[in-house]
């Protein structure tokens, strides 16, 4: 996680179920809805450092699964709605990929907005610097502001591939 203060900027909203979350949308590449990845911009690749890579416009994307890095455990079949994000920072040059359950869409962040994170699993609190809370009650958008080098240092601090819980 970055430590730095937050913005006001885009943010992409996300759900790995039963989390709900928000990216930096500027990090943000393309969406790929998951089975049209075979088109040529982006098709699956064997599995490489127990992740997999995707094959995204001329280069080996890394991709990482969010679900088991928050700790959710057995296989998740994607649903219709499943996407791969192509996300990094341009000027390192640092991609990963990783699938999310659905998009819901972008809004505005304000940095008043943020919030110390509520009690959560250990594993679902490392990735997170705060909570935009949702003033009717209902989940509040996690915000997730590690960028890709953290993303992949955690995925790969994971127990071998055979072990992780599918996304």
């Amino acid at each position: 996680m970055s430590g730095a203060p937050v913005a006001a900027g885009p943010v992409l909203v996300l759900v790995v179920e039963p989390y709900r979350l928000m990216v930096d949308a500027l990090r943000v590449h393309e969406l790929l809805p998951r089975g049209e990845a075979g088109g040529g911009v982006g098709r699956p690749v064997a599995p490489v450092t127990g992740g997999g890579h995707l094959a995204w416009r001329g280069r080996l994307v890394p991709m990482v699964r969010l679900a088991a890095l928050f700790g959710l455990a057995g296989n998740r079949p994607p649903l219709p709605t499943a996407v791969d994000v192509i996300y990094g920072d341009d000027e390192a040059g640092t991609l990963v990929g990783f699938g999310v359950d659905r998009v819901v869409g972008m809004r505005r962040l304000a940095a008043a907005e943020l919030r110390p994170l509520p009690p959560l699993p250990p594993e679902v609190a490392r990735l997170f610097t705060g909570i935009v809370l949702d003033p009717a009650g209902g989940p509040g958008l996690l915000w997730l502001d590690a960028g890709p080098e953290t993303l992949l240092g955690m995925w790969r601090a994971l127990p071998a591939a055979g072990a992780r819980p599918g996304s």
